[in-house]
């Protein structure tokens, strides 16, 4: 299976931590806030397209996170449904427990 893609389980995982089905965009930039949150860097807002910072303002406005610049500070729920779309659309291979 390839990384990084729309697959029906990455649509159900964000259907039910997030209530909608995320898109390619959202799902390809989960990772770099998720590096930039553990790792404590700012996210480079040059490096964003305009439709990445649309998403970030959106995520801010769902209290989704608290700010689209900066170090990201997210919620508790969004945290935890990063890490599992990260799982199941990016990990190869995972074990259910």
């Amino acid at each position: 299976m390839a990384r990084g893609i729309l697959t029906n389980e990455v649509l159900r995982v964000s259907k039910v931590r997030l209530g909608y089905e995320i898109t390619v965009r959202q799902l390809r930039l989960l990772p770099y806030i998720q590096y930039c949150m553990v790792n404590g860097e700012p996210m480079k807002r040059r490096s964003l397209n305009v439709e990445e910072l649309s998403i970030l303002e959106n995520w801010v406005d769902e209290g989704l996170m608290k700010s689209s610049s900066g170090i990201p500070h997210v919620s508790n729920k969004f945290y935890r449904a990063i890490c599992e779309i990260l799982l199941v659309g990016y990990c190869l291979e995972y074990v259910e427990v």
